[in-house]
């Protein structure tokens, strides 16, 4: 049970980030995102609706959350803008990162307090410890939307993975799976439109319509692999040294570099550790990592799109690799790690997968043109630094 006085002053400083957002944009965080009535009946529902929304002070806010977590024995709850449902998901996934680490006898058994909040980014923010041992670990609120649209996107792609569960229903025969998409084009071609689209423009991604559920032993390893990964490559910068002062300006840019690509192998090994914990096949590992950088390029030159009506230059940002460059290093990272028998598997399907995720975008890029032409606006991301 972690250390409530040191948990108390993470939950402040959270606390604080929840309501610089909240006054930045004049929002009501008594009305901001209340629970349905389907999502009160999880475990936390009751608490979340009836005992912690009406509540908006930093005191306050801390006092329950003491509460909930003596109550309900765990290290993580969300923040009070959280629905239930996205609470329990990340107390979950915060389980099984937590379990791999304390596995690894070479890793730092760092504190770590995950919350979120609508950034409009999808990559995660590490607040350093502040009075705390604690890592605060802020992450977009859509995230795990996004991770659960795009699993059920690309699973509906292959042809014999609506029917099967096996991993061998994933080979890749390009026109075959495009021919698939195209033939299932009303129901898939806009939905990926909408999922990127309404993120881009209202911070929040959602379908148009809704998707049958792929076979359960595909769908939740896929799921799970995208959601631990994000979360264990945020871990990997809680460890990572500090920064030298005396560095140049190009040297603090290239250790940044490397800060990401050691934070993407550290996430890749624990999500390998945490699916063989789960009982989960590792086969998902790569691709979980791999989906999320192309994604990421695809929210990248979509909103470039959006907002001059042209494609954007492949470039890499001052502080983070090309994705490309990334994916080729975990690649690299993988293939002399493991045998070239499971190494082969691993990286045949997150090549599949990610080729699959290219037959989308081609096929819908006119989509973020047409969004130009009508002078559609990108919703700004809050940056809690600005």
């Amino acid at each position: 049970m972690a250390d409530t006085v040191e948990l108390e002053k993470a939950i402040k400083l959270v606390a604080r980030y929840q309501k610089l957002y909240f006054d930045q944009f004049s929002l009501d965080p008594a009305k901001y995102g209340r629970p349905s009535s389907e999502e009160v009946e999880t475990p936390l529902g009751h608490f979340f609706k009836e005992v912690l929304y009406p509540h908006f002070t930093i005191e306050e806010t801390v006092d329950l959350y003491k509460e909930a977590i003596a109550d309900h024995q765990h290290s993580h709850i969300g923040t009070r803008y959280d629905p239930p449902l996205l609470c329990n998901i990340i107390s979950q996934l915060v389980g099984q990162l937590e379990q791999a680490i304390a596995q690894s006898t070479a890793l730092p058994k760092t504190k770590l307090f995950f919350a979120t909040l609508p950034t409009g980014q999808i990559q995660g923010k590490v607040i350093p410890p502040q009075d705390s041992s604690y890592h605060c670990v802020i992450l977009e609120t859509g995230l795990f939307r996004f991770a659960e649209g795009i699993s059920k996107l690309l699973l509906l792609s292959f042809p014999e993975a609506t029917t099967e569960s096996n991993i061998g229903c994933l080979h890749l025969d390009e026109a075959y799976v495009r021919s698939h998409i195209l033939k299932n084009a009303q129901l898939l071609c806009p939905n990926f439109s909408s999922f990127i689209g309404t993120y881009i423009s209202e911070g929040i991604p959602h379908f148009g319509t809704d998707l049958p559920h792929p076979p359960t032993d595909l769908y939740l390893p896929l799921l799970t692999s995208l959601e631990l990964f994000v979360l264990a490559h945020e871990y990997g910068h809680t460890i990572a040294p500090s920064q030298p002062s005396s560095l140049t300006t190009q040297q603090k840019a290239e250790f940044k570099r490397q800060e990401e690509f050691d934070a993407d192998i550290i996430g890749l090994d624990l999500t390998m550790h945490a699916l063989n914990n789960g009982s989960y096949d590792p086969v998902f590992a790569l691709a979980g990592a791999e989906l999320f950088f192309v994604l990421d390029d695809f929210i990248k030159e979509a909103k470039h799109i959006i907002k001059h009506g042209s494609e954007r230059p492949q470039s890499g940002g001052s502080t983070h690799p090309l994705s490309s460059e990334r994916r080729e290093a975990l690649r690299t990272h993988l293939s002399t790690s493991l045998s070239s028998t499971e190494y082969h598997r691993i990286e045949q399907t997150s090549t599949n997968l990610v080729k699959a995720l290219n037959i989308y975008w081609e096929i819908n890029k006119g989509f973020f043109f047409e969004m130009h032409h009508q002078g559609i606006e990108i919703y700004k991301p809050w940056d809690p630094d600005a």
